[in-house]
């Protein structure tokens, strides 16, 4: 079993199989830090700060990226009396310190990490680009995979390589973080 805390609750509705579902989705932490997690199962009274025992948890990774599927094999509770957990909501909810490019490479994936280093190099396909208006993808010549010929939404993207010395990790910023750089 683990004990974890919720730090972000939101739900959404998918199409499975021609029928909506509402999953949650979200993050949840422990000691050892923060993970996104998906919930194909109800989770009745849980909310932002609620913590929780589960067992019988999937770990997937996507993009480098580790999560926690809950399912009908999962099993959630509420835990009431957290007192005598190792770990705090407040305690969970630091910014994590810096870490080297090096010892997240040497790792399977991660999730909420902090690197600093030096752009090296701006990859081609940044800047300005058109999007499917339906699934999100970039389209070619107004044409998607998924959708063919659309009327595209524009969008700006930076694909960066970061380098810190020890190792260099491919950067993909959204068009929030672009603007800002």
């Amino acid at each position: 079993a683990s004990d974890v805390v919720v730090l972000e609750l939101y739900h959404r509705d998918v199409s499975l199989k021609g029928k909506v579902q509402t999953i949650v989705e979200g993050v949840i932490a422990d000691e050892t830090g923060k993970l996104p997690f998906t919930s194909w199962i109800p989770l009745k009274g849980i909310d932002i700060g609620s913590f929780l025992r589960f067992e019988g948890a999937a770990v997937r990774v996507f993009r480098g990226v580790p999560s926690i599927n809950f399912n009908e094999g999962t099993t959630v509770e509420i835990i009431e009396d957290p007192f005598d957990l190792p770990f705090s909501l407040e305690s969970v909810s630091k910014v994590p310190e810096p870490s080297q490019i090096a010892s997240i490479l040497e790792k399977n994936g991660v999730f909420d990490v902090i690197v600093i280093g030096d752009i090296i190099s701006i990859r081609p396909g940044s800047g300005m680009i058109e999007r499917c208006p339906v699934c999100n993808r970039v389209t070619q010549k107004s044409n998607c995979r998924a959708h063919g010929q659309v009327e595209c939404v524009s969008d700006m993207r930076m694909k960066l390589i970061l380098d810190d010395g020890t190792g260099s990790v491919h950067v993909m910023l959204n068009s929030e973080l672009s603007e800002a750089i």
